[in-house]
C-alpha cells in the first residue's frame, strides 16, 4: 500500500500541475474523477467482493472537484459477513489518502427504488442530477 501511496501522490501531483487543465475546469473535473477511479481500481486489483461499488455525487457525475468528498456506495447482497468486506474496504481507502466517504446499502433495501422508478434510485441513493431518458 505504501507504493500505491507514493505512485498516486505523484499523479495526483502530475493532474493538479497540468496547465492545459487548469483553463478548464469541466475537463480538470473529469480528469480528476478519472484519476480517483484508476486509484480505486488499483486499490483493488487483486481482490475479489461480490458486492457493487456505486460511484455517487459530484463523482459519479465526473464532476469531482479538488475539494471534494468521493463518494461511493456499497451494495452489498444482505447483512452477514460482508459487512466484514464493507469495513475492509473503508480502511483500504482510508489509507490511500483521499476524502472517500462511504456508505453501506443492502440489495433488499434499494431494490423496491429500482423496481419503481429509476429516478428515484438516483435521487435516494446516488444523490445524482443525472437525468435518465427512461
Amino acid at each position: 500500500m505504501k507504493e500505491l501511496k507514493k505512485i498516486s501522490s505523484r499523479e495526483k501531483e502530475k493532474l493538479f500541475s497540468q496547465k492545459k487543465l487548469r483553463n478548464n475546469a469541466y475537463k480538470f473535473c473529469v480528469e480528476y474523477s478519472l484519476f480517483v477511479e484508476s486509484q480505486i481500481y488499483r486499490i483493488f486489483s487483486d481482490r475479489s467482493y461480490n458486492f457493487a461499488v456505486l460511484a455517487s455525487g459530484s463523482f459519479g457525475r465526473r464532476e469531482l472537484a479538488p475539494h471534494s468528498d468521493i463518494q461511493l456506495l456499497l451494495v452489498l447482497p444482505r447483512k452477514s459477513t460482508y459487512d466484514r468486506q464493507a469495513a475492509e474496504i473503508k480502511n483500504l481507502l482510508a489509507e490511500c489518502e483521499l476524502p472517500f466517504s462511504v456508505s453501506v446499502s443492502y440489495y433488499s433495501d434499494i431494490r423496491p427504488a429500482l423496481e419503481e422508478d429509476i429516478k428515484k434510485f438516483h435521487r435516494e441513493y446516488l444523490d445524482s442530477s443525472i437525468e435518465c431518458p427512461f
